[in-house]
């Protein structure tokens, strides 16, 4: 992937600089009393690559800084993203600051409520969504209102960030940290030279996670023809790959590029100069690497398997009696659909349920209306804890929405339009206080099942992309009932913890900050210190690691199979098996988790029967 990566930066067509910085100025009288701030970023003529827009409107005059920005300021600033992000049902995100603490920080569901925070005082507001520029190209955008002073950072709190961005790897942070520190000819030489250097990957890297808001098959056509990207593996896998990468080549630029600063900092912080030493002699430059893995992560896995331990997991057989019930309860608002039962939730060997999946399908191929639409909402809203978090809307196995719902207006078109499958997400309650993901879904097409050569192909896949837990579902499938109940049992035990907590940090992003923090702490058991990110990072990484181990020891269940149907997926286990000790953090280091996990893996695969056993509540998604 990675060499696909540095094939499509020489194919893109990059967006010029000044279109960028033009917008600036064209808008620059918009708000009373506000003047447009310019960055030396967009108006240099060193500045080859523009990777997003801050559009920045400062308070005019310093008797008029203590103005906090009025709900009429506000107002004008929703209008002015609207025309600039082709819509306010655009606008992602909004921040808004008073006093330098952020008093509302997160993804938009509702404008009204990032109006509230502006009514309670604010002298910071940024609104952030995508810009299209007249060449056709999208980039991320940041309309901010600002009434306080900016105030420059010290030399010494720029030290103090650079050396927490090296201790996480984040090299790429540290360039704008060096570069504020140096004097004016320096300055401009060492940004050119990290322009000329990095410049072309940190674009990229950008137009990845702006896709992540996009619908999918707007982000597809955009993928293939202004990125030069193949649609698969998708935005995720191509931005994870590309991110690592730009790191890589962000410290080889700081290792480059040493006598233009080196001598400054060998004065103000020779430890800095230390770390960066560091990390080269660690071994993180020279080869593309596939994840990247900073020293932070093994303290973080460390402190997931001790989680682990100490989680009270909620228990599979009140789960399953609950989501039966709220089934049957709810069945009569859909005459036309029957209930779905999923054996799993009568199963009596599943322990850790990671989500729940309540599925109405109709007896003869339709499409679902808008009044059966209305009646899911209307279900959606009474079995959801918080509100509806994403929409998926189908048609002939394609979405034609797949988003988080800002518009209902949009979603309701996009099923007035045709659909044969919708799916709300959301989060529902069940005992102890416990949250479960959950999708309630309606879908009017045949229910078929993948063939043998469909489940093959997507091995390959997954096991070409590194997701060798989806590799396990998906040889599951394809083995004899008794192969299933062996293969089952030892990866349910082995994984099925790590990846109950990946889900529910991955719930987690949907709820405020802070009900995020007490349930984090309260039921899973770890610090909020590290961040969701970076926790969700680690975990996934740990997952996929036990998944290629348990690949591997349960061998003996599947090999003979294999070995008839498709021995190069065993061959691509085998390769994969070269490069597992990158999966995760930590393994190299002999933490004492992976010898368990290991121990594990080697006692259960196809020896026992009974036990725990995972399974998610998850049914087949897509009609073939």
């Amino acid at each position: 992937m990675s060499l696909e990566i540095h094939a499509a930066l020489d194919k893109i067509a990059y967006p010029e600089a000044k279109s960028i910085a033009s917008l600036g100025e064209k808008y620059k009288r918009r708000f009373r009393g506000f003047r447009a701030s310019k960055h030396d970023g967009l108006f240099s003529p060193y500045m080859h690559y523009g990777t997003d827009v801050d559009m920045i409107f400062m308070r005019e005059g310093p008797s008029n800084m203590s103005q906090n920005i009025s709900a009429a300021d506000f107002d004008a600033q929703v209008e002015l993203a609207g025309k600039l992000f082709g819509g306010v049902e655009n606008v992602w995100k909004a921040k808004v600051m008073l006093n330098g603490t952020a008093t509302f920080d997160r993804e938009v569901e509702s404008l009204e409520a990032v109006r509230e925070a502006i009514l309670r005082g604010a002298d910071v507001a940024v609104l952030s969504g995508r810009s299209m520029l007249r060449n056709g190209w999208l980039l991320p955008m940041d309309l901010a209102l600002q009434s306080c002073s900016d105030e420059l950072m010290s030399k010494a709190g720029h030290l103090e960030r650079m050396r927490e961005n090296l201790d996480e790897a984040d090299y790429v942070k540290v360039i704008p940290r060096i570069r504020a520190m140096l004097g004016k000819r320096a300055r401009i030489a060492f940004g050119h030279g990290w322009s000329g250097m990095g410049g072309r990957m940190g674009f990229l890297v950008k137009q990845l996670d702006m896709l992540r808001h996009m619908p999918e098959r707007e982000a597809r056509e955009y993928m293939k023809h202004r990125l030069r990207l193949p649609v698969d593996p998708g935005p995720e896998a191509w931005k994870r790959v590309a991110e690592a990468e730009l790191q890589r080549i962000g410290l080889e630029y700081l290792l480059s590029s040493r006598d233009v600063y080196g001598e400054q900092l060998l004065e103000q912080a020779p430890d800095v100069l230390e770390r960066i030493d560091a990390a080269r002699r660690n071994g993180r430059v020279g080869a593309i690497r596939s994840v990247a893995s900073p020293p932070n992560d093994l303290k973080i896995s460390k402190e997931i398997h001790t989680a682990l331990d100490n989680i009270r997991y909620p228990q599979n057989t009140t789960i399953a009696r609950v989501a039966k019930a709220r089934r049957y309860k709810f069945q009569i608002n859909f005459p036309r659909f029957r209930l779905i039962e999923h054996d799993v939730l009568l199963s009596p060997h599943v322990h850790y349920v990671t989500d729940i999946d309540m599925t109405f399908m109709t007896e003869r191929p339709s499409k679902v209306s808008t009044v059966d639409f209305d009646a899911q909402v209307e279900v959606a809203r009474k079995l959801f804890d918080g509100s509806i978090s994403k929409a998926k809307v189908m048609l002939g196995g394609m979405a034609t929405f797949d988003r988080e719902v800002k518009s209902w207006t949009v979603l309701r078109e996009a099923v007035r339009r045709g659909a044969d499958v919708t799916v709300l997400s959301g989060r529902s309650r069940v005992k102890d206080g416990w949250l479960l993901p959950m999708d309630l879904v309606l879908k009017t097409c045949n229910d078929d099942r993948i063939s043998k050569a469909d489940h093959l192909d997507q091995m390959r896949k997954n096991l070409d992309w590194g997701e060798y837990v989806k590799v396990i579902s998906h040889l599951r499938a394809m083995l004899r009932h008794e192969e299933q109940i062996v293969f089952d049992h030892g990866w349910n035990v082995v994984g099925g913890r790590m990846q109950f907590l990946v889900k529910q940090l991955g719930m987690l992003r949907q709820m405020p900050e802070r009900k995020a923090k007490t349930y984090l702490k309260s039921h899973l058991r770890l610090r909020w210190g590290h961040g969701l990110e970076a926790l969700s990072r680690v975990a996934e990484a740990e997952l996929q690691h036990i998944g290629l181990e348990y690949l591997l020891a349960s061998r003996s269940v599947y090999e003979k199979s294999f070995l008839e149907l498709a021995p190069d997926v065993l061959e691509r286990i085998d390769v994969a098996s070269g490069h597992r000790g990158s999966a995760a953090p930590g393994r190299e280091s002999g933490f004492v988790a992976a010898g368990r996990d290991s121990d594990l893996i080697d006692n259960l695969a196809g020896k026992t029967l009974g036990g725990r056993h995972e399974q998610t509540l998850l049914g087949s998604r897509g009609c073939q």
